[in-house]
């Protein structure tokens, strides 16, 4: 198994992700993939069927400005999947679709998966079946939320870190 980095980093002539873009291949971290692809506007909810040892999804959307849409199905193959960070941070997305981690229970971390969106609201089912998380760090810092449910870590009882709206202090010198 391996980690694919920053393939179609920067390129601006994707205007959506390819169907089933890594089927078959055992890969357990995607980083950055479409990292500042700014126009991408359509997430082809299949793009990362097929890899089913997908455990690290990491900045992949990152700073792709004009997707304002999550297929709810996009992380349905990845039963393994634990830490994603950065997703779908400086995008346009609006909302989070419901079922987005339903079938992730092995997830223990979100961190700054949300940063930087137009977000406004929190489906209060959001990680009703990720029992697992511990770290939840900046989930959806930088947003345009104004309330959270009381019951959206009902469920999460092993949380350790649960700063949700703080913002990633970088380093001088220091680039993400």
């Amino acid at each position: 198994a391996c980690g694919v980095w920053r393939v179609f980093k920067d390129c601006t002539s994707l205007t959506y992700t390819p169907s089933k873009l890594f089927y078959n291949c055992r890969i357990t971290s995607l980083v950055g993939i479409f990292d500042g692809c700014n126009s991408i506007a359509y997430i082809t909810p299949d793009t990362f069927n097929g890899i089913i040892d997908l455990i690290d999804f990491d900045d992949v959307f990152k700073d792709c400005s004009n997707i304002t849409d999550i297929p709810e199905s996009l992380f349905n193959d990845h039963k393994k999947l634990s830490k994603i960070s950065f997703a779908f941070n400086g995008t346009g997305v609006t909302s989070i679709p419901v079922n987005l981690f339903k079938n992730n229970l092995e997830l223990t971390k979100l961190r700054y998966v949300f940063m930087s969106t137009p977000i406004t609201s929190i489906p209060v089912n959001l990680l009703v079946n990720n029992k697992l998380l511990i770290d939840v760090t900046g989930l959806f810092s930088s947003t345009k939320i104004t309330a959270i449910s009381e019951d959206l870590f009902k469920y999460n009882t092993k949380i350790e870190k649960l700063a949700i709206f703080v913002v990633p202090v970088q380093p001088l010198g220091f680039t993400m």
